[in-house]
């Protein structure tokens, strides 16, 4: 699972105290909004890899295994839906009124596609931002 795409980036504190960009060895320089959304980005693609139960520290994080029965059912897409939100509401406090949305992908109908809508708080603003999820 990968997000394909996002709107800004930004770094959380261990990236700010490191100085370092999460994908380079380059040293780079962010504004803080910049710093914020790379640390939500990271933290989103940590979560939505990994698979619930596997996490030690609680066995209610990450998202459930699709391939189980509830991929038989009619509601199917609603269903991933709900289960990104819920995971994302629960473990990534930062954003606010997440919405999940299915894409179609005609040339590539095997693999989910999902858009998430959310806004990101930051001072004295919320900003908008959206995240394309591919699993």
């Amino acid at each position: 699972m990968q997000l394909t795409r996002w709107c800004r980036k930004n770094a959380g504190l261990l990236d700010k105290l490191r100085g370092f960009d999460e994908d380079s060895t380059v040293s780079v320089h962010r504004t803080d909004s910049e710093a914020l959304l790379t640390s939500v980005k990271s933290n989103l693609r940590r979560l939505l890899n990994t698979r619930r139960g596997s996490a030690n520290s609680d066995i209610e994080m990450g998202l459930a295994d699709f391939n189980d029965a509830q991929l038989a059912s009619r509601n199917m897409m609603s269903n991933i839906c709900f289960e990104i939100e819920r995971v994302i509401s629960k473990y990534e406090y930062r954003l606010k009124d997440i919405t999940v949305l299915p894409l179609m992908d005609n040339v590539s109908p095997l693999k989910l596609h999902f858009k998430i809508h959310a806004t990101l708080p930051f001072s004295d603003r919320k900003e908008a931002v959206e995240f394309d999820l591919l699993i």
